[in-house]
């Protein structure tokens, strides 16, 4: 319980911070505090960086533009998409997409805020929005191509869609996404330049990195170790991740530090060797991660825990995959949540879609799990009673869930 919250709070301040502007990115060490004062002149200095025109992103309504939060900016009647989405068109939002946010209402959402988010779905789908909703776009259809500038800001996004993929996004913010959706165009700078996508720190990997498990651990350990703008270059991987691994690995690397992208030679886009990760230049710091380093992580990960019963046990920040789901089910065959213990799972609306009709949805129901799509607690703020509290569950007003 407490390792889950303090990894969602560790993701939110960070996000939070980048997107108030409250500190100073640079390329050779972690972000520093600004004054009140001292913001304008920085934005200075931040326009200056920028070079040559804006990047034209992708015409609608491919555009990508990765926002985790279901309510996105309410542009006029006749601007948001451009051209090619006039107010007005687009199919009706089909009748399905209200059963979950029906069920919700039903727990405890007040009326008039479910009015209020089905209509703001209603409104962003007759103007050409994608109704993605979630913190994985890439698990259900936002997939850019090696080399597209892309706006995105989620974190754990922002590092899969850079080193993964090799798309080009910066950590934005919600009202540079919500311009750039608009305008097809982002700031040409930072992670859209070449010049900055090159490897700085090698880590160097001495011990078997196998399970999720082992990934976590490694990508929270690089995040402490490197500087929050650094792109590590992670050497000695003997076998080849999965999705599900690397989105693991991005997540806690960029929850216990900033980092925005990293290079796996011969896994990774833009890597398919060291020399190649590094740009043929050394190395600014040389790592080491062993069974001694991986033992550090795994103390430090658990260094508050204290009491043995739990809570709440959360799956799916970032949201969970099929196949995390079900093996979810899987190890729940026979068995039954703790009834002084909850267990959500969160994923994106089309895949417990998908998992509803594999029954992985009734399974988790009848073992006294959730399965929830469209938020998770550390955007919606919410979490169980828990054991002795009086304090009652503050639900989301972007949750959705249902029950087989």
């Amino acid at each position: 319980m407490e390792r889950t919250r303090g990894e969602a709070g560790r993701r939110r301040a960070r996000d939070a911070r980048r997107r108030a502007g409250r500190g100073r990115r640079r390329r050779d060490g972690p972000a520093r505090p600004l004054r009140r004062g001292a913001r304008r002149r920085a934005a200075g200095r931040h326009r200056q960086r920028l070079r040559g025109e804006p990047v034209r992103l992708p015409a609608q309504p491919g555009l990508r533009v990765a926002h985790p939060r279901r309510r996105l900016l309410r542009a006029q009647p006749g601007r948001a998409g451009g051209p090619d989405h006039p107010a007005g068109e687009g199919a009706e939002l089909p009748a399905h997409r209200a059963d979950g946010h029906q069920a919700l209402a039903g727990a405890g959402l007040p009326q008039a805020e479910h009015d209020e988010i089905m209509a703001s779905e209603q409104y962003n789908a007759e103007h050409g929005i994608h109704l993605l909703n979630t913190c994985t776009p890439y698990q259900v259809g936002n997939v850019p191509l090696k080399g597209e500038h892309c706006a995105w800001m989620e974190s754990s996004a922002v590092v899969y869609v850079n080193s993964v993929l090799g798309a080009r996004t910066n950590v934005e913010g919600r009202e540079s996404t919500g311009a750039a959706m608009l305008t097809g165009k982002i700031p040409y700078w930072g992670l859209h330049l070449e010049e900055n996508r090159r490897g700085s720190h090698l880590v160097e990997v001495t011990t078997p990195v196998v399970t999720n498990r082992d990934w976590g651990l490694l990508g929270y350990w690089i995040g402490e170790q490197v500087p929050e703008e650094a792109i590590p270059v992670v050497d000695g991987i003997a076998a080849t991740p999965d999705l599900v691994r690397l989105k693991h690995f991005g997540a806690a690397a960029a929850s216990s530090g900033g980092v925005e992208m990293y290079h796996v030679p011969g896994i990774t886009a833009e890597a398919r060797t060291r020399d190649e990760a590094l740009a043929g230049r050394a190395a600014v710091e040389h790592l080491r991660y062993g069974p001694a380093q991986r033992r550090e992580a795994y103390e430090h990960l658990n260094a508050t825990a204290s009491d043995t019963a739990v809570d709440l046990v959360m799956i799916g920040c970032p949201h969970a995959t099929l196949g995390q789901i079900r093996d979810v089910v899987r190890l729940l065959e026979g068995r039954r949540v703790h009834p002084d213990s909850e267990l959500w799972v969160f994923t994106p609306r089309a895949l417990r879609h998908v998992a509803e009709q594999n029954g992985y949805a009734r399974a988790l129901e009848d073992a006294g799990a959730l399965l929830m799509s469209d938020t998770c607690p550390a955007i919606g703020q919410f979490l169980p009673r828990g054991r002795g509290s009086s304090r009652p569950t503050r639900p989301s007003r972007s949750t959705t869930s249902r029950r087989s």
